[in-house]
């Protein structure tokens, strides 16, 4: 089988989307063939049946897109839609409605069968839409708002469980972690509220780091998470520390 992937990087070292490259090399020992369409490409390592097709999106603009910018990157997309409507049976879309919105009927039309990764809780009309166009839905928690659909699959998270235990080291005895995006989402607050409580026990023995930053780096919510932090900080019980790349994940756990 030939397959198209359609996802938002393809890059080792993306603190949150990079452990997609992994799925891409366990993907490629399948088909015959893997082409991907990605908004962002950085540094990776795939096999010799993996072409990896860039919208051009710079790493510094992830966060944001002006309207020019988002129909130059349609463009590119339709774009590489025509380049590659030979060279794959089947596609996988990964995360983002959009792709699903712009190419889902063409899909249809073409006889490509889809298979949509979401997760989310949330959900609107155009996500009715794009799980509407799609052969399957494939989602992880039960609380996404896609597993409502007959033709919704539950799917395992796709963590590299091997790639944890490899890099066994001795731990800190009474030490917590917290690693993830400082969005709303997340809920790092309640983290924090919770080592608030702990701040106050007697011979607490504990401490604590937070690895993580904000989708948009002027992220109010990111601001007050850090504020409302502070006197943790200042106890010397809780470090903040900047998102590290996928493949040192690893070995902070």
């Amino acid at each position: 089988m030939r397959l198209l992937v359609i996802t938002q990087a393809v890059d080792l070292d993306e603190p949150v989307l990079g452990f997609f490259h992994r799925w891409v090399e366990e993907l490629a020992k399948r088909v015959d063939s893997l082409e991907i369409i990605c908004l962002k490409e950085g540094r990776h390592q795939l096999p010799g049946n993996v072409s990896v097709h860039t919208l051009g999106k710079p790493a510094e603009a992830m966060h944001s897109l002006g309207l020019r910018a988002r129909l130059r990157y349609v463009f590119r997309f339709y774009t590489l839609l025509i380049k590659l409507r030979g060279r794959y049976d089947a596609v996988f879309v990964h995360m983002n409605q959009e792709y699903m919105l712009l190419a889902g009927l063409f899909w249809r039309l073409s006889n490509k069968r889809v298979v949509f990764w979401r997760n989310y809780e949330t959900g609107d009309v155009f996500t009715r839409i794009a799980c509407r166009l799609a052969r399957v839905v494939c989602y992880t928690s039960p609380q996404s708002f896609t597993a409502r659909y007959t033709k919704a699959v539950r799917m395992p998270v796709g963590i590299d469980v091997a790639a944890f235990a490899s890099q066994a080291r001795p731990r800190r005895k009474g030490s917590i972690l917290f690693l993830g995006r400082l969005d709303p989402v997340k809920k790092a607050e309640v983290f924090i509220e919770a080592l608030s409580c702990l701040l106050h026990e007697p011979a607490a023995g504990w401490s604590a780091e937070i690895y993580g930053t904000p989708t948009h780096p002027e992220s109010p919510h990111a601001r007050e998470l850090i504020a409302s932090a502070q006197p943790l900080v200042e106890a010397g019980q809780l470090a903040i520390r900047p998102a590290v790349p996928h493949r040192d994940v690893p070995g902070i756990f």
